[in-house]
């Protein structure tokens, strides 16, 4: 429960300052440089967004247990790198007094976490003394910074570390560090909260101040797990494997710098995300492709954890060479393109037979949406009164922000619909006695839901497909914190298979189910502008009602 208030609270909190910190920003001519090789955006964007995500986390683990030697020596850690990072924001700082800086406090780093581990192992060697301090200073020194330079596209830093943090989460459950779960639980709504408006298209970047201190928790957060499952010992390699893809990029980059003879610390157009970017594929998708990919190498850290580290390691270098080279992405953007042509010809050749038959589709859509969420209303819910009364709270205060932005900016926040979906169907599948749990175990019923999901899930794909063939300027389908979302999503199932807990079975389904609805929503809400505010209020009115019917029951 502690850790669900922690992520919430982060999330509202991200959400409701971000627009006036975005406002305070452009007052004062804080942003992006449009011309920098480092951002593919062509207007100026505020940054330093990444100080509320700080300052969440920070404020978290102070207010949790601030006595402890841990939390002050990770507090003491993130305040060195958030200054370089507001310094760098503001001024430019020249890179070898932001190396310098780096340098002395990650020296700190190492003298506060050297208790907490006998050895070092590096893919299966042990690192004898002093080396394994110089493996170590240049992993956490090159790690960050790599986290940092990833932070070239919207919602790319975001999108990785929110799946990171999840995996995080899960294997800090299982060791029970609490302080792990404070941190990672409020930087998961920092982040989620943060992606609502860094997500293409983004209207606020991280900054230096915000990779930098995101890097510099991801390290320590990784290296802490790996102490935790490994009995003491720092195996590096688990925390290389799964954040591999940043590492990989930057030391490819690096090599190709120093190989053309230029400096290592000028930025340049040769990562990952600007190759990708360099083919006919859209911004969010390539940075649904980078995600994709991470998501291989956090379940191949998953399997060398669980599993095998010789099979780990022999994954890691397949991986690893795949995305050195960069084929499998490109071709896998290469038929992205394909398809978006698809989109192109098919809405220029059926426009009228689609706009003929959109109603029956918007009726035929909403009937099985309603039947759904009559079907999965719980009527005997299987948690505490404590909870409800907390999930009643936490959706009053969504409601309240959600009015007031919408009084501010005159516009509605979608991840709030996303979020009402959840808890709603939160509420059902981990409740004792629902309609939908009689429907899903009884006969040849069983599937009744599924196929109604199903359905559900062909119109929306039908309607993204055919999408050009409605006059729609102010919906987009498919945003990029929508296809973050998908990405989450997926590595929840990821979870499911290699931990074999049906905890995390029933959390995917609600995830994948809450994504199907909300995108329906934004279909329908886009298609049919008149039903946008309506959908939009009773996301609020049906989680409510459940949890006020289930509480006086």
């Amino acid at each position: 429960m502690l850790y669900l208030i922690v992520f919430f609270t982060s999330l509202i909190i991200t959400i409701f300052t971000m627009p006036y910190w975005i406002e305070y920003l452009e007052s004062r001519e804080i942003v992006d440089n449009p011309t920098s090789a480092r951002k593919i955006h062509t207007v100026p964007t505020p940054r330093m967004g990444g100080l509320i995500i700080y300052l969440m986390a920070v404020i978290s683990l102070y207010i949790y247990n601030s006595d402890s030697h841990l939390v002050r020596m990770i507090i003491l850690g993130s305040f060195g790198f958030a200054v370089i990072g507001v310094f760098d924001d503001l001024w430019t700082m020249h890179w070898k007094i932001k190396f310098l800086l780096q340098s002395l406090n990650v020296l700190f780093l190492l003298y506060a976490l050297k208790t907490y581990f006998n050895k070092v192992e590096f893919f299966s060697i042990t690192i004898p003394y002093p080396f394994d301090q110089v493996l170590l200073f240049i992993f956490i020194l090159g790690t960050i910074n790599s986290i940092n330079l990833m932070d070239g596209m919207d919602g790319l830093v975001g999108g990785f570390s929110l799946l990171v943090l999840v995996v995080i989460l899960v294997l800090a459950f299982t060791a029970g560090s609490h302080i792990m779960l404070i941190l990672c639980a409020s930087l998961l709504g920092g982040c989620l909260g943060f992606l609502k408006y860094n997500a293409s298209p983004a209207r606020i970047f991280l900054g230096d101040s915000g990779s930098l201190t995101l890097g510099y928790f991801l390290v320590v957060l990784t290296i802490l797990t790996s102490i935790e499952q490994f009995k003491r010992t720092l195996d590096l390699t688990f925390a290389v494997i799964i954040l591999a893809v940043p590492i990989i990029d930057t030391l490819k980059v690096m090599f190709v710098r120093i190989y053309n003879g230029n400096s290592m610390f000028l930025p340049d157009k040769n990562h990952l995300h600007h190759i990708v970017l360099g083919t006919v594929v859209k911004s969010k998708t390539t940075v649904f492709l980078i995600l994709s990919l991470s998501l291989l190498f956090i379940t191949d850290a998953l399997i060398y954890l669980k599993y095998s580290k010789i099979g780990g390691i022999i994954l890691f270098g397949l991986l690893g060479n795949s995305l050195l080279q960069m084929k499998y992405v490109l071709r896998t953007s290469e038929n992205l393109a394909q398809i978006e042509l698809f989109q192109t010809n098919l809405a220029s050749f059926s426009r009228n037979t689609m706009l003929k038959i959109k109603e029956a589709l918007v009726y035929i859509s909403s009937l099985i949406s309603f039947i759904l969420m009559i079907g999965f209303f719980p009527y005997s819910a299987g948690i505490s009164k404590v909870i409800l009364l907390t999930l009643m709270i936490i959706l009053i205060l969504m409601l309240t922000l959600a009015f007031f932005t919408y009084r501010k900016t005159k516009s509605t926040s979608d991840i709030y619909v996303f979020l009402n979906l959840v808890i709603f169907l939160g509420l059902s599948f981990f409740s004792d006695s629902v309609v939908a749990s009689h429907f899903l175990h009884s006969g040849n019923s069983r599937y009744f839901f599924f196929i109604a999901i199903l359905m559900l899930l062909t119109l929306v794909v039908f309607f993204i497909i055919c999408k050009n063939c409605y006059p729609i300027e102010k919906k987009s389908f498919l945003t990029g914190l929508d296809l973050i979302l998908i990405s989450l999503i997926s590595l929840i199932f990821i979870l499911h298979r290699i931990f074999d807990y049906q905890g995390y079975l029933n959390l995917g389904v609600n995830g994948f189910y809450a994504l199907v609805i909300y995108i329906w929503y934004k279909i329908i809400s886009g298609i049919e502008e008149k039903y946008h505010i309506l959908l939009y209020r009773i996301s609020f009115i049906i989680p409510f009602a459940a949890m006020v019917y289930n509480y006086f029951s």
